[in-house]
């Protein structure tokens, strides 16, 4: 295995799980950062039974088994490297796994190639639910759909799922018991055909494809297309004494308004003045974790003329990222995003996207914090070489995790000022 996916599962993995499928003995290294944690959860365990079952009727039906699937939602990736796995020697085979979240990404395939599921069968990305190259079709979708992802996200998955269906293809999903009497209702009236349902302890397992009335034509639409289901609200909001108009998605971090740790951080960068310090001077800037955008609109408007051209986001989740972007182009601000896990363990990454220039540099960093997992001494390590001196970082934590980065902070850093307040504290940092 790759050692960059090796490392991932060395740092951020907290225990192995153990599935049997089809025959097969799997091991799964799970994470306290993804779904499930503590082990194989139940929903998933039962939507793989019935699949077995379901194939066991298909084989004496003298069906074929699926060649193509997608995996939508692949959490550390059992799913799609268990039918990976089952269904590997089928000629031009492909599982297609995608997950909003980057280490949801690095861990599928980890658990895939740990697995022997070679790169030719499953591909992993960072995406969201039902975005695939244009013209493609599938065998089998299947799902364990998270029910929190919103009711119009799982409502519009119904429908945008039959769509992506090849003329054999079936959707086959795990929902939990409360929502399943209105996603049947959400699959008969798109026209689909229920071809078989299984209700568990916890869970219900639906089974689905096109009916002869479904009527295709509607393409997947991006996070950010209007009419998208995962549009959650917009309108005007205020930070540090700018009133602009965010539009606020389902699935990404923060909320409509600006959360308490993004105001404390717009008002210590706002006491730094750090607008009159890169004065005349065209400023790069990071942003890691943006939240919904609102941060990242503030600080266009905030230093105006002395930005370049674009503005660099990264983070684990690629509905925050697509949200922040989208906001930041309403607003005539152009941005890059790279789906990165933190600022050490994609040091690399992140470091190119900053190339190698003269502009002074700004970070603002919300790292998310992985359960039972120290990442503070790594970000100090990554920043050397994602700052030069007199760069500045800004970075934001609860306050407990705050105390934790700041103990450690090694030499050739000085800390400008910090802001504390409602349990949250940011740090302004600059490189000696």
């Amino acid at each position: 295995m790759h050692t960059f996916y090796q490392e991932a599962l060395n740092i951020f993995g907290n225990k192995q799980a153990a599935l049997r499928f089809r025959g097969l003995d799997l091991t799964f290294t799970l994470s306290q950062g993804l779904f499930s944690s503590a082990d194989i959860d139940t929903g998933t365990r039962f939507l793989l039974k019935v699949l077995s079952k379901c194939w066991d009727q298909d084989a004496a039906e003298g069906l074929p088994l699926p060649a193509t699937v997608l995996d939508a939602g692949s959490g550390v990736g059992v799913i799609g490297t268990a039918l990976g796995a089952a269904l590997k020697g089928q000629e031009k085979l492909l599982v297609r796994c995608q997950d909003r979240d980057e280490l949801a990404r690095v861990f599928t395939i980890a658990n895939a190639r740990a697995n022997h599921v070679p790169p030719d069968v499953l591909e992993a990305y960072t995406e969201p639910l039902l975005n695939c190259p244009p013209g493609s079709s599938w065998d089998l979708i299947i799902s364990n759909i998270p029910a929190k992802t919103g009711k119009p996200v799982l409502e519009d998955f119904v429908r945008g799922s039959a769509e992506l269906l090849s003329s054999r293809g079936k959707v086959l999903v795990v929902i939990v018991n409360p929502l399943a009497a209105i996603f049947r209702t959400w699959i008969i009236e798109s026209g689909l055909v229920i071809l078989h349902e299984e209700t568990g302890k916890d869970h219900t397992v639906f089974l689905y494809s096109r009916g002869k009335d479904f009527l295709t034509g509607k393409s997947v639409l991006d996070i950010t297309d209007d009419g998208s289901p995962y549009i959650r609200n917009e309108g005007p909001c205020e930070l540090e004494g700018e009133v602009f108009t965010i539009r606020t998605f389902h699935g990404a971090a923060d909320f409509d308004n600006p959360g308490m740790l993004v105001q404390n951080t717009a008002k210590l960068i706002s006491r730094l003045n750090l607008a009159k310090k890169f004065h005349q001077q065209k400023i790069k800037i990071l942003i890691h974790e943006p939240g919904q955008g609102h941060l990242p609109v503030w600080l266009s408007r905030y230093f105006g003329d002395s930005l370049r051209s674009d503005i660099i986001l990264s983070g684990r989740n690629i509905l925050s990222l697509g949200a922040a972007q989208y906001n930041l182009k309403k607003h005539g601000q152009l941005a890059r995003v790279l789906p990165a896990i933190d600022l050490g363990f994609d040091k690399n990454q992140i470091g190119q996207l900053l190339e190698k220039n003269d502009d002074p540099r700004l970070i603002v960093a919300f790292q998310e914090v992985v359960p039972g997992v120290e990442r503070w001494g790594a970000i100090w390590e990554g920043l050397p070489g994602l700052l030069r001196p007199g760069d500045v970082a800004v970075m934001g934590f609860t306050s407990s995790e705050a105390d934790r980065f700041d103990r450690i902070k090694p030499k050739g850093f000085s800390r400008l000022n910090d802001l504390k307040r409602n349990g949250f504290r940011v740090m302004a940092y600059q490189r000696t």
